[in-house]
């Protein structure tokens, strides 16, 4: 409930959360593009079993 009292208070809140949310987003965006995409997930996984399976077989 904004008054005349405390517009200014409420402007301002506003406006770190419409930016916050702005960064949320772009950070979702690059997390999801880099980080967190089931395909990156899987050549992860395959590049760990690959390289679990090389050390197993040098081993012996």
């Amino acid at each position: 409930m904004k008054t005349a009292d405390n517009q200014v208070v409420v402007e301002s809140i506003i406006k770190v959360i419409d930016d916050q949310q702005a960064e949320i987003e772009s950070l979702r965006g690059s997390m999801e593009g880099q980080l967190w995409s089931p395909t990156s997930w899987h050549q992860d996984q395959q590049a760990q079993r690959a390289a679990h399976e090389d050390k197993s077989t040098t081993n012996h």
